[in-house]
């Protein structure tokens, strides 16, 4: 025989009702937090993203050139014996900030040099007589510091370590091994710099500012060398 429903038996189908419907709000609500602090999540990544990728488009170091130089200009430049062998023995990159950067900190900015082996420079100050080309016994190493010097390209100022975006500087990388004789070592030890570079030789440089923008260049060492005092790399 057919059961009859009661009152309480309808009140508590209603209540059921009102739980299960209850229960999908409940969890609708948590599903469209999560949602919306995962959107929230996104989005303040990919502002953050977007700014560290516009500092980093917005302090951009450009290189317009590079240069080596052999062993015939070197007597004044390094004080180590020299076996008439060409090899380069100091290069000088041409560098400038990119369109829209304002200044570039070269004090800030490390020069990652890729030859045979791999060398980090960091920047050194110089004396106000440095000229890019001889050293004086005021521009000083320690033997355990590997490093590179700049030179305004044009301009009364020797030194520079901050470039404007109308400025052009030439940085100065001694190569090879410069002994405890060498006046501008600050140590009686001998200051290891990246290996002279010989004919036919390549190798990577890679600048890298402060913001953590990056250029890199490769250069190549012509195969004949003969005694050309500088060669366009």
């Amino acid at each position: 025989m057919d059961s009859i429903a009661t009152d309480t038996d309808r009140g508590q189908a209603g209540l059921g009702t009102v739980i299960v419907f209850l229960s999908l709000v409940i969890i609708g609500a948590i599903a469209a937090g999560v949602l919306l602090s995962t959107a929230d999540t996104l989005e303040t990544h990919a502002e953050a993203t977007g700014e560290e990728s516009t500092q980093q488009v917005a302090d951009r170091i450009d290189v317009i050139g590079t240069l080596g130089y052999t062993n015939e200009s070197a007597t004044a430049f390094n004080q180590t014996a020299l076996d008439g062998t060409a090899e380069l023995h100091r290069l000088e990159v041409t560098v400038q900030p990119g369109p829209g950067t304002e200044v570039i900190d070269l004090e800030e900015t490390t020069i990652e040099v890729l030859a045979d082996e791999m060398t980090i420079l960091t920047y050194r100050d110089v004396d106000a007589g440095f000229d890019g080309r001889d050293f004086h016994e005021d521009v000083a190493l320690d033997a355990d510091d590997s490093g590179f010097f700049a030179v305004r390209e044009h301009g009364s100022e020797a030194s520079v370590s901050a470039l404007g975006n109308d400025d052009r500087a030439e940085i100065v990388i001694p190569l090879g091994t410069y002994d405890e004789e060498t006046e501008w070592i600050a140590d009686d030890e001998e200051l290891e710099q990246p290996a002279r570079l010989e004919h036919g030789a390549t190798a990577e440089l890679t600048l890298t500012t402060a913001q953590g923008s990056q250029r890199a260049t490769v250069l190549y060492v012509p195969d004949s060398l003969t005694d050309d005092p500088a060669v366009k790399l």
